[in-house]
């Protein structure tokens, strides 16, 4: 890894808020060490969102199944028989949902949108078909979430190309009644040409299921995480509720206590002045006498 990288790689690993302290420290370092162009790229780096930060931190923190992930997507692309094809679909699907409940787990601690989990599951299942996408996830240098793209994205879905027509041989001549065009079979060059074709097409099939499979799961799981966050939120708004109302009661009583003692300190000083004029009058009752 050169210099850059190694930069590069320490620096993605901060988090955004940390980001531009990092990035300008990191750069003075690399000029004070001799790297002034390695110091320019990485002033240049840009700060990445929360969501090319938790990507990010996908990839570092399950690098092992982010290497899986990606060799999925090579198998996938090699795929030509249709069991060999369904297996590797099945696996992909796995690593994908594996990886995204690890999103999920960033998304709680980040205190992130849980709608957001729809964005990085796409990026998943773009790194299995997308060898550049798969290259960047493996980086982890996001600095925001990359568009959608799949290997389906813009193909028309025809309908099986029809077979070769046979060739007519020569005609005979007109004088013979019974003469029938000679048929000429098609080359085998064509037939697996036709067979190539069906095979892509089915391909593109299984992708597309797959990708309309994830995408509902995870919008089960958006909406599940939504009511639960929702549960929460009103949790928390009973729990203030409840705080203010024991606030005000404690205050109350608080003052209810201030006024007893009052009123106890002036008890207090009437029975004091009621002992004095005791006192007093006993005096002067026994001076009297």
């Amino acid at each position: 890894m050169t210099i850059l990288e190694t930069a590069l790689t320490e620096l993605y690993a901060t988090a955004p808020e940390g980001f531009l302290d990092a990035r300008k420290g990191l750069a003075a370092k690399l000029k004070a060490e001799g790297h002034p162009a390695e110091a320019k790229e990485v002033l240049a780096a840009k700060k990445p969102t929360r969501v090319a930060h938790l990507l990010n931190r996908l990839s570092r923190e399950h690098a092992p199944e982010v290497a899986a992930l990606v060799n999925i997507g090579e198998r996938l692309a090699r795929a030509q028989a249709p069991d060999a094809l369904r297996e590797t679909i099945a696996h992909q699907r796995q690593a994908v949902q594996s990886l995204a409940g690890k999103a999920a787990e960033l998304i709680k601690q980040l205190d992130m949108p849980p709608a957001e989990l729809s964005t990085i599951t796409a990026v998943l299942f773009g790194a299995t078909t997308s060898p550049e996408r798969a290259a960047e996830l493996v980086l982890g240098r996001f600095s925001k979430a990359p568009e959608a793209t799949s290997s389906f994205a813009g193909v028309t879905f025809a309908t099986a190309p029809e077979p070769p027509a046979p060739v007519a041989g020569p005609t005979p001549a007109p004088d013979s009644p019974h003469a029938k065009p000679t048929l000429v079979k098609a080359p085998p060059e064509a037939d697996q040409a036709h067979d190539a074709e069906l095979a892509r097409q089915q391909k593109l099939r299984h992708e597309l299921e797959v990708a309309e499979q994830v995408a509902s799961e995870n919008q089960k799981t958006v909406t599940t995480l939504q009511a639960a966050f929702d549960a929460l939120a009103q949790k928390a708004d009973a729990l203030e509720q409840a705080a203010k109302q024991a606030t005000e009661a404690a205050v109350a009583a608080e003052d209810r206590a201030a006024r007893a003692e009052e009123a106890l300190d002036e008890a207090k000083a009437a029975a004091e002045r009621s002992q004095k004029d005791a006192a007093a009058l006993r005096a002067k009752v026994a001076g009297d006498q």
